[in-house]
């Protein structure tokens, strides 16, 4: 088996709507592994990665997506356009949660452009040649009906991604509610993700500048 030395960051304690925030979730955990591999100090708090997702800057990034028509930013929020000052409610964070694209660019904003974020679609061997450099692999399934983003960080020789998964453990149906290093067997992975003709899914690694 190999397994990189991350350290397991659940959602489930959040404390900003932490039903909803897999996606910083695993980018926070992405950032605490970048802090261990490299020595660094980035942000690596749950709630403080959600935020930065959710400031001006980013908020401004995802409109100029938007307006460029990336359709994978999933749905500008009316009340951003028509009434910005409005309260928030879970709903209305969920666009930026789920958008692959914008978790890579708050990643690269909370390194200070020292580390880039890439989504592309990779098959088996590349997400383990990743492991192998030191990098763990961020995919988005459907793990829930509304979908759910969970962090590879190793592989087995059984066929099994060895996974953080920021909400309990899948195979448990979430009655489990410690996602870590489960183990999910690749097949089971890729009946749930938007898997190319080619057995490459959409997924997001890090990559030093």
């Amino acid at each position: 088996m190999m397994a990189l030395g991350t350290r397991y960051h659940t959602q489930r304690n959040n404390k900003l709507f932490p039903y909803s925030t897999c996606g910083t979730t695993v980018i926070a955990e992405y950032l605490s592994w970048l802090n261990i591999k490299y020595g660094k100090d980035f942000i690596s708090d749950d709630d403080a990665v959600f935020e930065a997702l959710n400031c001006p800057k980013m908020l401004d990034k995802a409109l100029a997506y938007i307006q460029q028509g990336e359709d994978y930013i999933k749905g500008l929020l009316k009340h951003r356009v028509d009434e910005p000052n409005t309260p928030l409610d879970e709903s209305k964070y969920n666009y930026l949660n789920q958008s692959m694209l914008m978790l890579c660019k708050v990643a690269e904003y909370l390194t200070n452009y020292t580390f880039d974020f890439k989504m592309n679609y990779r098959n088996e061997a590349s997400i383990k040649q990743s492991i192998d450099d030191g990098f763990p692999v961020i995919i988005a399934g459907k793990f829930t009906e509304s979908g759910h983003f969970v962090l590879i960080v190793g592989y087995d020789e059984n066929g099994n991604w060895i996974v953080d998964d920021p909400y309990g453990n899948w195979n448990s149906r979430y009655k489990d509610e410690n996602g870590s290093r489960v183990s999910y067997t690749i097949e089971a992975v890729n009946s749930i993700v938007n898997l190319k003709e080619d057995r490459k899914l959409l997924s997001i690694r890090g990559f030093i500048i």
